[in-house]
């Protein structure tokens, strides 16, 4: 919440963005220092529109960019019969949370990489992104949508749905 008051254009700095916001209940007892929230939010960040008929039509092992530092995501389980689709081996737990113009909001049950801040010293990067394919498996365009954002209504889907904390962020940002 508190980077995106700080650095809303860590979030909003491309055309079209999928925010996979993580559960309040799995980052809410978080240690990490700001440089690693930060790192973990862009982490989370795609540049892309993607519903989540898009992700559960994938094909398993695709890549997604992120915001981060060339680091990517993968599509790891997709099971069209159930419905659901986990990135980096999480979850995504509320498809679709908000989903109109530029905007994709998708909440997951977690962080996508596993975050020990005693593990880390300043060269390493704590951020592991899984091995990708071919640029065959990589997504880089995704439909364009050209709505205005109802950001009151994606404040109200957030804090209803457990994304307090994210909603809370989004909320301050907007109202500057």
């Amino acid at each position: 919440a508190t980077l995106l008051q700080l650095s809303p254009e860590l979030f909003f700095s491309s055309a079209n963005t999928t925010l996979f916001a993580i559960k309040d209940s799995a980052i809410s007892n978080s240690s990490l220092p700001p440089r690693l929230v930060k790192k973990l939010l862009r982490y989370h960040t795609s540049p892309l529109r993607l519903s989540f008929e898009h992700l559960v039509n994938m094909t398993q092992g695709t890549c997604l960019p992120t915001l981060y530092q060339n680091k990517k995501i993968a599509i790891t389980k997709i099971d069209e019969k159930e419905r659901s689709v986990e990135i980096n081996h999480v979850l995504v737990s509320h498809p679709n949370l908000f989903l109109e113009g530029p905007i994709s909001i998708h909440g997951v049950l977690g962080p996508f990489s596993a975050l020990d801040p005693s593990d880390v010293n300043e060269g390493w990067d704590i951020i592991q992104s899984p091995a990708c394919d071919s640029s065959s498996n990589m997504v880089s365009d995704v439909p364009d949508a050209k709505n205005m954002v109802e950001w009151s209504r994606i404040i109200r889907l957030l804090s209803s749905n457990g994304f307090v904390s994210f909603a809370v962020g989004l909320n301050s940002v907007l109202d500057r």
